[in-house]
């Protein structure tokens, strides 16, 4: 079943930015799908397409595939809420902000 786990950084060490929420930074998204399956590899292509999002050098080499998009991350849950992925938890760790979402097949 297809997680997506998303995550951003706030550099509250930048005047301008505090009391601000959802500041344009990085966005990474891991896509955890079954590489095997042409199905679901499509699918995340033309989702990562959407969110204008490119895919991390280190592609080959990892169990799942990272996206970077330099949006704020309201954008890729709005458009994520559109391909019925749900926000299925959140957490924060130092400074990064994350949240795990999920899409019943």
């Amino acid at each position: 079943m297809p997680y997506i786990i998303m995550r951003c950084s706030i550099d509250l060490s930048v005047e301008h930015m505090r009391g601000t929420a959802f500041q344009p930074s990085a966005t990474f998204i891991e896509y955890h799908v079954d590489k095997k399956d042409p199905t679901e590899c499509r699918n995340m292509e033309r989702i990562m397409g959407r969110l204008d999002a490119g895919c991390s050098l280190d592609r080959d080499t990892s169990p799942f595939y990272i996206y970077k998009m330099g949006k704020p991350p309201y954008f890729a849950l709005n458009i994520l809420e559109t391909e019925g992925y749900k926000v299925v938890g959140t957490n924060t760790i130092k400074n990064h902000l994350i949240w795990t979402l999920h899409r019943q097949p």
